[in-house]
């Protein structure tokens, strides 16, 4: 099982971490092809934005705004709050 999350951060350019997390997920996706013959399973989960202490700053309340608004439920998922 491996964790992943949405490839793209729009709107903050990281590129560094998106092309981290399409890795995991094109690795899921090799491997899945790979070991289906063998009657393997391979999965990810994939939890999109998650408000945690980080969201919360002031600093990113337009960001988070964005993430809003390209989220169908309108929410994000509940993280840990430290």
């Amino acid at each position: 099982m491996f964790v992943a999350s949405l490839g793209e951060s729009y709107p903050k350019p990281q590129a560094t971490y998106n092309t981290a997390k399409e890795a995991v997920t094109m690795r899921k996706n090799c491997l899945a092809v790979a070991w289906a013959a063998h009657g393997m399973r391979v999965n990810s989960i994939s939890p999109g934005y998650l408000d945690t202490t980080l969201t919360q700053s002031a600093v990113l309340a337009e960001v988070k705004s964005a993430w809003l608004n390209r989220n169908p439920p309108g929410r994000m998922g509940q993280g840990l709050l430290f």
